[in-house]
């Protein structure tokens, strides 16, 4: 009973103590001597120097750990440089010529979402598409004639001089951005970005420019290129960063062609009297389809973000088409139906990019889609099936 009330007597004691009360109030008022209150005011000095040195000590573990993954990150960044200056270059080629016209407006054209060394087989989509590195390539190359289609019919009237080509993010597939996914690539990483996304796609480049007078490109990764789990690295330990930072090198070559990567998970460029906003999208949120109130609230937060007008935000990330009257742009992808949208979602978008034109005083024309595919249809066997079966 004794130690009962000496450890409830301890107990206010130190509460007074903590609340700032003075020793003379606490001994008239719990009933305590001096010597007592000085016992427990030695106890939590002790304590506190104890906590003291347990947290100095996990500082030093923490702030150790963060100093590893930042010579880690310095490292990588070096060998990317490094890695990239030594790379082939693209053969020099005469730049295109500009074109007399009434109106100079620039040709704009979204990339994003192609998720090069995705494999998407029928019987993961009931038959309604599919998806591997031939038909990245396939689309590499029908996206480039029909820029140069556009640029033949409408360069009389408007100019299109210049090319601006904006990245959103996730141009290469990854290896661990979901459970399973090593089982839905066609290669590793270092293949597809070596073997077939930068040849393929410089040499794109180099024939557009032999066509434009200027070609301006903008890049933000995505999510797919990162390496490990969400949360585990800084987002320039990404593949698609890497990426980025080669075809910037490789590009140097040709010179009315400038490649700008961005160092933060948005760009904010400025385009004549309009201000754009490059953003991937991962954030938005939506439980099904197109996030449309994400998109609303994501652009009208813009201004107080920056501090200033954003007069368009371009994203991808969702795979569908998609316009917000005259401000929000959301791109399409180059891969069309998946496991995703067919089994889980029941829709299906088809392989598509989105492109507009642009005055620099008077802002966004013509938006169009720029489909890489036709729709599907299924076709029923002898039996009437028309999905895949054994």
């Amino acid at each position: 009973m004794s130690a009962n009330r000496n450890e409830t007597r301890d107990e206010k004691i130190r509460a007074a103590i903590e609340a700032g009360e003075s020793y003379d109030s606490i001994v008239g008022r719990i009933h305590c001597s001096k010597r007592a209150v000085a016992r427990i005011v030695d106890q939590m000095r002790a304590e506190s120097g104890a906590t003291f040195q347990i947290l100095a000590a996990d500082n030093r573990r923490k702030q150790s750990a963060i100093n590893r993954l930042r010579d880690q990150r310095d490292i990588i960044e070096q060998i990317i440089t490094a890695a990239a200056a030594a790379m082939p270059k693209a053969d020099p080629i005469r730049p295109g010529t500009r074109s007399r016209a009434k109106l100079e407006q620039e040709f704009h054209a979204l990339r994003g979402d192609e998720q090069a060394g995705a494999r998407v087989d029928a019987i993961d989509t009931n038959g309604i598409g599919s998806y591997n590195l031939e038909k990245y390539a396939q689309y590499v190359e029908l996206w480039t004639q029909k820029i140069l289609q556009f640029k033949r019919e409408d360069e009389r009237a408007l100019g299109l001089n210049k090319l601006v080509i904006a990245h959103l993010g996730d141009w290469i597939e990854g290896e661990s951005i979901y459970p399973g996914q090593p089982f839905h690539i066609v290669d590793n990483i270092s293949n597809v970005i070596f073997n077939h996304v930068l040849p393929l796609e410089v040499e794109a480049i180099r024939i557009l420019s032999s066509v434009f007078a200027d070609i301006e490109i903008f890049c933000i990764t995505g999510n797919h290129g990162r390496a490990g789990r969400k949360g585990e690295h800084h987002w320039h330990s990404s593949f698609e960063y890497m990426l980025l930072r080669m075809l910037q090198f490789a590009l140097q070559s040709l010179d009315n062609v400038r490649v700008y990567v961005s160092e933060s998970v948005s760009m904010l460029v400025r385009h004549g009297a309009f201000t754009f906003c490059y953003d991937h999208g991962s954030h938005l949120q939506s439980n099904y389809g197109v996030p449309y109130y994400s998109l609303d609230r994501t652009y009208k937060a813009l201004p107080n973000l920056y501090n200033q007008i954003v007069d368009a935000y371009a994203t991808g990330h969702k795979h569908t088409p998609t316009n917000l009257s005259d401000h929000v742009i959301m791109n399409g992808a180059f891969v069309g139906a998946n496991d995703l949208s067919v089994n889980k979602l029941k829709c299906h978008a088809r392989p598509v990019q989105k492109v507009f034109y642009l005055d620099r005083e008077k802002g966004i024309n013509r938006k169009t889609d720029i489909y890489l595919e036709d729709r599907p249809k299924l076709i029923a066997d002898k039996h009437g099936i028309f999905t895949p079966y054994i």
